[in-house]
């Protein structure tokens, strides 16, 4: 009976632990920047550039992916390269 009760609360420490340590860190790099509020960003800039009769910029998904990357690696490691 108490290999059984040991062997359960191992076993819910453990599920708790990934839930909130492992799933969590894959999460928080991906919801770093949100589709809307970086679509909301460019269009914002998008404005001003044509207010001053410049290109209008446009999304590319390969550089977004490099750009979310390099803040993510930033953000965790502190550092600026």
């Amino acid at each position: 009976m108490s290999f059984f009760l040991i062997f359960a609360v191992v076993l819910v420490i453990g599920l708790y632990w990934v839930m909130t340590q492992v799933r969590r860190s894959g999460k928080r790099e991906a919801a770093l920047l949100r589709p809307g509020v970086a679509e909301g960003l460019m269009e914002g800039m998008n404005l001003r550039r044509r207010e001053h009769g410049l290109p209008i910029l446009e999304w590319e998904e390969n550089l977004t992916v490099v750009a979310e990357n390099k803040a993510v690696h930033q953000l965790l490691t502190g550092r600026d390269e």
